[in-house]
């Protein structure tokens, strides 16, 4: 997918870009929402919107077109949001990009998943004045089948194969250059729950070598999640016990 958008992206000839993955499906009113918007914010850097992750019972809501309630965001704060927020999150498909900022930067064909992340943090710190805004409407369904595609399966980081490419991508994100501190605490915090859960769900067979990786990261990294990430006191909790068990496993 990232070789697609890489030979896409320097096509484009919009004013600002977006993306939709193919097996998803978006709002009615999308499009007439966005114009509405980029007109009524004066042409903002970046717009972001909320998700479904099924499309209602009862459809998709119909919005009035208020965009008096919006949240503004510089390039630190949405940094944060997308590695902390998972309703926000460092996805593509509900953000909207002012043309010359999302072809500033290519996707890194390298990585095997979340490089739509890594693509948005590395525009985030090389753009550090951008300003954006979060519509609060809901304008895409992010549609998750059960056992449909890789990138649908939600336990793909519980397989060798998928811890490391977590931990690749984690690793990227964390080598960007002047990513801000608070970005990297998150990263770090993300990294400490992904490798804890990873080998909680044993008996995965990870090869010596990511299993050793994976200890040394929930090691290294837990103090910054439990005093610093973002996440609920509940997830904390749930973590730290799959933690013990975890230890007491050895």
């Amino acid at each position: 997918m990232s070789h697609a958008r890489n030979v896409a992206l320097p096509q484009c000839r919009g004013e600002y870009i977006t993306f939709c993955d193919a097996d998803d499906f978006v709002s009615p009113q999308l499009i007439s929402v966005l114009t509405r918007a980029v007109d009524a914010l004066d042409e903002p850097d970046i717009l972001v919107w909320r998700y479904f992750k099924a499309e209602p019972k009862d459809g998709l809501p119909v919005y009035d077109m208020d965009f008096s309630d919006v949240e503004i965001w510089n390039s630190e704060e949405l940094s944060v949001k997308i590695v902390s927020d998972v309703t926000i999150g460092g996805f593509t498909w509900n953000k909207l990009l002012r043309r010359d900022i999302a072809q500033s930067i290519m996707f890194d064909e390298s990585l095997k998943v979340c490089s739509d992340q890594c693509w948005i943090l590395c525009i985030l710190t090389e753009k550090t004045d951008i300003k954006a805004y979060l519509l609060n409407y809901s304008l895409y369904v992010y549609e998750q089948p059960q056992g449909e595609g890789q990138t649908r399966d939600t336990k793909r980081i519980y397989t060798p194969e998928g811890a490391n490419r977590f931990i690749a991508t984690y690793e990227k994100e964390l080598a960007i250059e002047n990513i801000s501190p608070k970005v990297i605490e998150q990263i770090k915090g993300n990294i400490y729950a992904s490798s804890v859960r990873s080998l909680y769900k044993r008996p995965v067979k990870f090869s010596p070598e990511v299993y050793q990786e994976l200890r040394r990261n929930i090691k290294h990294y837990a103090r910054t999640y439990y005093f610093r990430h973002k996440i609920s006191p509940y997830q904390k909790l749930k973590d730290f016990i799959k933690h013990i068990i975890v230890i007491v496993r050895g």
